[in-house]
């Protein structure tokens, strides 16, 4: 139940493709953050490719 991970959660380390990522929210925030991370460097990739 996601209201009792954030009631106990004020850190969150992801491990995600060899990098570590550490967020100190709680868990609800912590999802709005990586949401908005993987927007980034989808956006990032999608400019990349239109330079190559």
């Amino acid at each position: 139940d996601r209201a009792f991970v954030d009631n106990i959660t004020n850190r969150t380390i992801e491990v995600t493709m060899g990098r570590i990522y550490d967020y100190k929210a709680t868990y609800s925030h912590y999802l709005e953050l990586r949401k908005e991370r993987r927007e980034q460097q989808q956006k990032q990739y999608d400019e990349q490719q239109k330079m190559i």
